[in-house]
């Protein structure tokens, strides 16, 4: 995940850890394992130039409330996926966000609750802050799987 606050977007200090996570990856992570890689974020703007930079990367989009998410296609092209709290996941979300061919991700899903919800909402990746209890509860033997 790249960080980026107001101060940092304001003397473009955004722009440069972007550039900078996009030129150490060129320089040190194999094309074959590119696609093992997920630049997150909170600023559109971080990920728009990540994506220029580096396009085969997979681009996820952090949102902390539903309506954030863009009825414009341009500015969401680009993207693998939208990142919400479990809190926050709704069904008209899921189903614009499924619309536009975007998978959804979750966070942070620690307690059985949170989890069957995210089910319920037929997430694609669920995080935690707690991961030796999840593929136990999910009764997964391989966590890869």
């Amino acid at each position: 995940e790249i960080k980026s606050r107001k101060r940092d977007r304001l003397v473009k200090r955004s722009e440069l850890l972007t550039s900078l996570t996009m030129k150490l990856i060129a320089e040190k992570v194999s094309n074959e394992t590119l696609s093992n890689i997920f630049i997150l974020s909170f600023d559109p703007e971080v990920l728009r130039l990540g994506y220029k930079q580096t396009p085969a990367l997979k681009y996820v989009l952090n949102l902390e409330r539903p309506e954030e998410l863009s009825n414009n296609k341009s500015e969401t092209d680009h993207l693998h996926a939208f990142c919400m709290p479990v809190s926050r996941l709704r069904e008209s979300f899921v189903k614009k966000a499924r619309a536009g061919g975007k998978q959804i991700w979750t966070y942070s899903c620690n307690v059985p609750s949170q989890v069957r919800k995210a089910l319920s909402f037929r997430a694609d990746l669920i995080m935690t802050d707690r991961p030796g209890w999840l593929p136990q509860y999910l009764n997964i033997t391989d966590p890869r799987k």
